[in-house]
């Protein structure tokens, strides 16, 4: 059976399966730059020079290079419409303006929406620019890419500035909101396939994402991508096209190493097939190309083009995040209150939105009623307030909690309309979502940098902590903390740290750190964490080299933090004791999510792990260790692995859909698994070599398996026992 994992890295996530023969190259590629090396096309985006990932061969570190000698042709184009090539190319639809483009609804025709319609073509020799009789190129009418099919990913303007991806603004001497939110339109909003007939391939693409009338809809850019060439039967099981791969701009640098997003056997691509991460973000855009790297949307790149989508009517109320331009207000689904006096109170805003949770004009006389939240001072009535919902951006609503409110206290707020519950949001009193009063701010003019604010910060305040206040944006440092700080962002999408790929993005030499609300990507290491007693909560780890987040410090914790799309593991723990992790995910990293080497007594609990390369939670010579309310699904591997283990406790995780073993434990000694359910793994359910002593239930004596753990429908057995050697 074909995984279905959700991506989490940016991708156009698309297949470049093909129908075909022998290799050969394809009529589209004549003319361009050839690798003495493979004898065959450069991949060059068109218009921009080679990029290549250099010695290393990963995309995004420190020795990239980049050979303006060799510059990418076009030789593919998309348009968004249906017209016809007779045999010039035409124009972008956005040559005649904003008020030209098609216009389409969020969604599939199926569920409301209406699609936009495209055209691929692949042009010939002669293209953009190249002669007055046909300004935007001639199509190139060839059979020998028919049947293979044309990617099109379509990229939402979400800050509305005419461009998709980052570019730096006017003026601009650091870091920037605007850049956070440039970064965030890398992910594409839909992806469709269709296949090529002489030169051209048409088809629709649904959206996703939209804004209503009253904002004037939203902007997308649509692109393309083609793989040439046949089909090798020892190449992606003979369905993939072997040869160079063409597209469209894009507004990243794009993944080439096709084994990152692979993960099973491939299958042919056609249209309303399973789509994989194919043309896929592999690395931010370097200083030399990323301002050149973003999408215009007026017309002026030859090679792609735009439309408008619209919202459906809304049928429902949300929470957001009333943040930046409305398209990028964030979805809140739960809210965590400090519980100092500035820490106990959260606005959030209760807007209308469609079927597909984008933001809609209200209809008429929309009322909802918010239960739960506690109103303000000036609204009696209890914890209960009525919103006409008259405006696009909805209503604000505070919700706070009284002084003394024990810590740990959990609650839940409802948006009600007609009596029926459309919306929640859950929250939940925690010290450790209290910030201290910043001693600086980054960026200033006093301090442009981050690791300058480290390195010379004095306790201003008097309280004991010097707490460095990094502000949104993106920062291209490699941060060394080597005294005890207090660094927090302003959000992990919201500050973004980007390393050299050389060395660890944010390296921990001292004890008692505390870092809050940042993204580490780009390096070799996002997080290392090497002293004791540090902190990282609600951070991300992203697209680094090797794991997203490394502990050798002992007494670390680890809460609300993700570590996603990292080549090695999600989080590793090497010889440190005491870890505790909290809350976390560990999502679609090249090894393990989680991986345990020796030490003792660490604890991951109440957390995710999906998508990973190896197993969900790998634990290797660990004594006392603790796996407790885990979710570890759709694995690679097992979702759980036990290798040399004695001491430890598996209770109450939930380890389904999984490549390997719901739980696997390897001559593991007295450990306790207990209230655990294994479920539609492709092994078993639960499986034991040589492991001894080991009890099954957390009731008193010893129970052999499967005791109160659960097991079902796992292909090769619910229970599997090997005596070992």
């Amino acid at each position: 059976m074909k995984r279905r994992v959700a991506a989490f890295a940016f991708g156009c996530l698309l297949e470049l399966c093909a129908r075909g023969s022998v290799w050969s190259a394809s009529d589209v590629l004549d003319g361009d730059p050839i690798d003495p090396a493979s004898g065959q096309a450069y991949e060059v985006l068109p218009g921009y020079p080679r990029y290549w990932p250099g010695d290393d061969g990963i995309q995004g570190t420190g020795d990239d290079q980049i050979d303006f000698s060799v510059v990418g042709d076009i030789d593919i184009v998309v348009r968004t419409g249906s017209p016809v090539a007779a045999p010039a190319i035409p124009p972008p639809a956005a040559v005649a303006g904003r008020e030209a483009l098609p216009t389409g609804v969020a969604g599939s025709a199926v569920s409301g929406g209406t699609e936009i319609p495209f055209t691929v073509f692949l042009c010939g020799s002669s293209c953009y620019g190249e002669t007055s009789a046909a300004p935007w190129g001639y199509a190139l009418v060839s059979h020998d890419m028919d049947g293979l099919p044309a990617l099109v990913a379509a990229f939402a303007d979400l800050d509305g500035d005419g461009f998709i991806g980052p570019r730096e603004p006017q003026g601009s001497t650091g870091p920037s909101e605007v850049m956070r939110q440039q970064i965030r339109e890398l992910e594409p909003v839909g992806r469709a396939v269709a296949l090529f007939d002489g030169g051209v391939a048409q088809g629709t693409i649904a959206i996703r994402a939209a804004l209503p009338a009253s904002e004037g809809g939203l902007t997308i850019a649509l692109t393309a991508a083609a793989p040439t060439g046949g089909l090798v039967p020892g190449t992606y099981d003979g369905v993939i096209a072997d040869g160079p791969v063409v597209t469209t701009a894009l507004p990243f640098v794009p993944q080439k190493d096709f084994s990152r997003f692979l993960r099973e056997s491939a299958e042919p691509a056609a249209p309303n097939t399973t789509l994989y991460a194919i043309v896929q973000f592999a690395a931010l855009p370097t200083p030399e190309l990323g301002p050149a790297l973003a999408l215009a949307l007026d017309g002026s790149s030859p090679t792609v083009d735009a439309a408008v989508v619209y919202s459906q009517p809304a049928v429902r109320a949300a929470f957001r995040e009333a943040m930046g331009p409305l398209a990028s207000w964030a979805a809140v689904d739960e809210v965590v209150l400090g519980t100092r006096a500035s820490e106990r109170r959260r606005r959030v805003q209760v807007v209308p939105v469609d079927r597909w949770n984008n933001p809609a004009d209200p209809s008429p006389g929309m009322v909802v009623t918010v239960h739960g939240a506690r109103p303000r001072p000036s609204q009696p009535g209890g914890s209960q307030r009525r919103l006409v919902l008259k405006r696009t951006k909805g209503r604000k609503v505070k919700l706070s909690v009284p002084a003394g409110t024990v810590d740990g206290t959990t609650g839940l707020v409802t948006a009600e309309r007609d009596g029926l519950v459309v919306a929640t949001l859950r929250y939940r009193v925690d010290s450790r979502a209290s910030r201290p009063k910043p001693d600086v701010a980054v960026p200033s003019n006093s301090v442009p940098t981050i690791q300058e604010a480290i390195d010379g910060t004095p306790d201003r305040n008097g309280d004991g902590l010097v707490v460095v206040d990094v502000g949104p944006g993106l920062y291209r440092e490699n941060l060394v903390i080597g005294r005890p700080v207090v660094l927090q962002g302003a959000g992990a999408d919201r500050t973004i740290v980007r390393g050299d790929g050389w060395s660890s993005v944010i390296r921990v030499d001292a004890p008692n750190v505390t870092i809050r609300g940042m993204t580490a990507v780009g390096g070799m290491t996002g997080f290392d964490l090497r002293a004791a007693s540090t902190t990282l909560a609600e951070s991300r780890a992203w697209n680094n080299v090797g794991a997203g987040v490394s502990v050798t410090g002992d007494s670390v914790t680890l809460w609300r933090t993700r570590s996603v799309d990292n080549r090695g593991d999600g989080l590793l723990v090497e010889g440190a004791s005491n870890l505790e992790c909290r809350e976390s995910a560990l999502i679609s990293n090249g090894g393990a999510g989680v991986k345990i080497a020796g030490g003792a007594s660490s604890g991951i609990e109440d957390s995710s792990m999906a998508g990973n390369t190896g197993s969900g939670v790998l634990a290797l010579g660990t004594a006392l260790a603790v796996a407790r309310g885990n979710r570890s699904i759709v694995n690679l591997r097992s979702g759980i692995e036990a290798s040399n283990s004695s001491g430890s406790q598996f209770m109450a995780n939930l380890s389904a859909g999984n490549d390997a073993d719901g739980l696997h434990m390897h001559e593991a000694t007295g450990d306790l698994v207990s209230g655990n359910w294994l479920a539609n793994n492709r092994r078993y359910g639960l499986s034991l070599y040589g492991t001894i002593d080991a009890d099954f239930s957390a009731a008193p004596g010893m129970q052999l398996p499967i005791g109160d753990n659960g097991a079902v429908a796992n292909r090769q057995g619910d229970v599997h026992v090997s005596p070992g050697p």
